[in-house]
């Protein structure tokens, strides 16, 4: 999904950017990495973050310009927000079995004493709510802290990284103060692990000392291979949000994929098929998550946004991919996200119609 030449990690975990940089950062710690090239780095993190289920829960915050402290927490928050609703009822690490039962919580059902230590019934139970509504469990009502706190717990926060990619070059000391103090106080109230991804000449900025005490660089072996053939950045909003991985539901920054999932719910013939964002492990021993996945008749649809396959990583990585997957097996749909939005029920169509040939393919040799 970015723009840069694919390259196959996954039987190296020493090449892992997770290995390199994110091992070893403990509970309310921040730290700071010095980026060549930070949008390769956050993309190459993204990339890496995909291949690991049941690994590290990455929320990431992306800026193309310096914003004070409020912004950056507003938008942190934010994200927070966008990946509990992802994983609603999936909170606290519940099983499925028993987060059935949590998606109807109510105080009756949960005493106080019963849930997680650090949670709030009041909060909970109006986040809840706005969850079963299909809305983000935002509440302006409670204070930044106790919000961030809250939406950490609920999506582990023994997992969380939270990842703060500023992908300006340079900036003035006063301008990165302001970012400093945003990554130790969502380090402190979420009592998850922060990252702060910065080029290596804002790095050496003294308004960054009082977190750059355990300063790492981003591999060079990963980032100089990725950077020469990078596009990453070109056209980026000043701001953008990025949270991964999502298991089981239609990605909450993917408008396609939301569209796609209503208008599959209401298909007689394809209803309950297929399965969001789902794990599929390659014959390569690579893993990779797909959009949807109707595991029985082995077929798989990408939802391809052009933001995050135009570049040349995401063109070589979206074929390896498909490579991969093709020689498992499975039969692989490709979908615009623009063509989902601009004509849905045709969209459906072709998804239909690569499972009446799937079907045909398969008579006789199975149930389908």
């Amino acid at each position: 999904m970015d723009e840069e030449r694919f390259s196959h990690h996954v039987a190296d975990p020493q090449n892992h950017w997770t290995g390199a940089v994110l091992d070893g950062i403990r509970l309310g710690e921040v730290r700071l990495v010095r980026c060549a090239d930070v949008a390769v780095a956050r993309d190459q993190l993204r990339i890496e973050s995909e291949q690991r289920t049941g690994g590290p829960r990455v929320v990431l915050c992306s800026w193309t310009e310096l914003c004070e402290t409020a912004v950056v927490l507003e938008h942190s928050i934010d994200a927070l927000a966008r990946t509990a609703l992802a994983l609603w009822p999936r909170w606290y690490g519940l099983q499925p079995e028993a987060s059935d039962a949590f998606r109807q919580y109510s105080p009756s059902l949960f005493a106080a004493d019963a849930l997680p230590s650090g949670v709030s019934p009041a909060w909970l139970q109006r986040a809840a709510d706005r969850c079963r509504r299909g809305q983000t469990p935002r509440l302006p009502k409670f204070a930044a802290a106790i919000e961030a706190a809250q939406l950490a717990l609920a999506i582990e926060p023994q997992r969380l990284y939270l990842v703060l990619a500023q992908t300006a070059s340079t900036a003035a000391v006063d301008c990165l103060l302001p970012f400093a103090r945003a990554s130790e106080w969502l380090a402190k109230e979420t009592r998850a692990r922060a990252v702060v991804l910065v080029s290596t000449e804002l790095a050496a900025s003294s308004a960054l000392d009082s977190i750059n005490f355990n300063a790492v660089d981003f591999p060079v072996s990963v980032s100089s291979a990725a950077a020469s053939v990078t596009g990453a950045g070109a056209g980026e909003e000043k701001q953008s949000l990025l949270v991964w991985p999502f298991h089981g539901n239609p990605h909450p920054d993917s408008p396609g994929e939301q569209l796609l999932a209503k208008c599959l719910a209401r298909d007689a013939e394809l209803a309950g098929l297929f399965a969001f964002n789902q794990p599929i492990q390659s014959v390569r021993g690579s893993t990779f998550t797909v959009d949807l996945l109707w595991k029985m008749g082995r077929v798989v649809v990408e939802v391809d946004g052009y933001g995050w396959h135009s570049g040349v990583m995401a063109f070589g990585q979206d074929r390896q991919r498909d490579y991969e997957l093709v020689i498992s097996g499975y039969l692989v749909l490709r979908l615009t996200h623009e063509e989902i939005i601009d004509d849905a029920a045709l969209a459906v169509e072709k998804i239909r119609d690569v499972v009446a040939y799937r079907r045909r393919e398969t008579s006789g040799k199975g149930d389908y």
